[in-house]
């Protein structure tokens, strides 16, 4: 049985949240009254060199009572530049908001929490050296992020030797083993679960044969090692598998391939939007109406902007959150937390109906949340005592239940998942289907 705790924190900050959503006009939600307002200021820096990127120090303050003389420091490591950029810039609201939250409802121990920024430009190497400043030079409290597994895999070889507290938001299986990781937890799921949601598709679609077209990194290895074990004794066979470079323009070769191999289902690893973009318009182009299964991505307005419904027929997102989407019929998302998150993420950008989904942002804002709690229920910003407290007790957040052992720090388990419809896309969430 899945524990299912509401966090103290959590509660403060939604119930803030109900008030502050509760006007029609976007902009007038935004900005709440005098004795609740929140002061952000950001200081952004860039640097035109090859090795260093934009960086981010976001404080938020406010009069409830948290001390802003001596803040807590975090440091979040996100993809704002690259093929993954437009994911990192929702990832980075979530930070904003959670700061914000975090900040009104008393901050962390009483102090403002404060968070550095920094872009890790989907590269390993860039993402140890931005963990090696946030602990050597800045001395960060805890670290949140990267989102891709290769860069996870760098920066976690730098954060838990240093006994740094550190939650990552991607799929690589080595980030949630705690007996080589113990201060590292993830928020997201891990590739044997994707594996495991992808299988049980193939199985519900009556599939006996599967193609690959995955991306030429750590996503796209692992999951596809993960799918083609899980696979074994099941009687679907993968016929064909392509990798490509991320950023790749053209995937018609690819593609071409994989149709020779006339496979029931293409298999798609990768959540960069203009790759999953070139990817369907390869497909396209061949007038080849073979289904695809990807990851949540798929169903982003960034993408399903550019095609028509009928194009984008027979797609399907995977690993989405049944919290965060919508049941069949329903206009709201399935969870309660998720829906007044989704009021929040209006007025944090201004917006009566949502562009974007939600799914991004409310990972990185669990992610904080989560550990502000953790620190304020153990009275003291202690490793160990987070560690043990992360094991014992996980997390109810927006976008699910996290639960952690002394083995495994994967906070997410497979019926927290499901499929939706790519071109499903309203007001922030998908319909849960397919």
């Amino acid at each position: 049985m899945r524990r299912f705790r509401v966090m103290i924190l959590m509660a403060i900050v939604l119930s803030m949240v109900a008030v502050a959503c509760g006007d029609d006009d976007a902009d007038t939600t935004a900005a709440t009254t005098a004795d609740t307002t929140a002061a952000t200021t950001a200081d952004t820096t860039a640097d035109t060199t090859a090795d260093t990127t934009a960086a981010t120090t976001a404080t938020t303050s406010a009069p409830t009572g948290c001390d802003e003389s001596d803040p807590v420091k975090a440091g979040a490591s996100l993809t704002l530049s690259g093929p993954a950029g437009d994911i990192g810039a929702l990832a980075e609201e979530g930070v904003e908001m959670a700061v914000e939250d975090i900040n009104a409802a008393g901050g962390i121990l009483g102090r403002c929490l404060e968070v550095l920024i920094r872009d890790d430009t989907g590269d390993p190497t860039r993402g140890q050296q931005v963990a090696r400043e946030f602990i050597d030079q800045e001395e960060v409290d805890f670290m949140v992020g990267p989102f891709l597994s290769s860069v996870i895999g760098a920066a976690i070889e730098i954060s838990n030797p240093a006994g740094t507290i550190h939650i990552v938001n991607g799929v690589l299986p080595t980030a949630g083993d705690a007996t080589q990781f113990p201060y590292v937890f993830r928020a997201e799921v891990v590739s044997f679960l994707q594996a495991a949601t992808f299988v049980q598709q193939l199985q519900a679609m009556g599939a006996t044969s599967a193609a690959i077209l995955a991306v030429n990194n750590a996503l796209g290895t692992s999951v596809t090692d993960a799918v083609k074990a899980d696979l074994e004794g099941t009687g679907i066979t993968i016929v064909a598998e392509e990798f490509h470079e991320s950023g790749a323009v053209d995937l018609g070769p690819q593609m071409r391939s994989l149709m020779d191999a006339n496979p029931d289902v293409v298999l798609q690893f990768n959540t960069a939007g203009p790759d999953v973009t070139a990817a369907i318009k390869a497909r396209n182009a061949l007038d080849w109406d073979v289904p695809f299964l990807g990851f949540s991505s798929n169903a982003n307005k960034s993408i399903t902007d550019s095609f028509t419904p009928e194009e984008m027929a027979d797609i399907l997102g995977g690993q989405a959150y049944a919290r965060l989407n919508r049941p069949a019929g329903e206009t709201e998302p399935a969870g309660e937390a998720a829906k007044a998150f989704k009021d929040r993420y209006k007025a944090h950008r201004g917006e009566d109906t949502l562009t974007v989904n939600i799914q991004q942002a409310s990972g990185l804002y669990d992610s904080f949340l989560m550990l502000a709690t953790a620190i304020n229920a153990v009275g003291e910003i202690d490793a160990d005592a987070v560690k043990a407290y992360l094991e014992s007790t996980g997390y109810d957040g927006v976008k699910a239940t996290y639960e952690f052992s002394a083995e495994r720090h994967d906070g997410v388990g497979l019926d927290d998942l499901v499929f939706v419809i790519a071109h499903s896309f309203l007001d922030g969430t998908s319909e849960i289907g397919g």
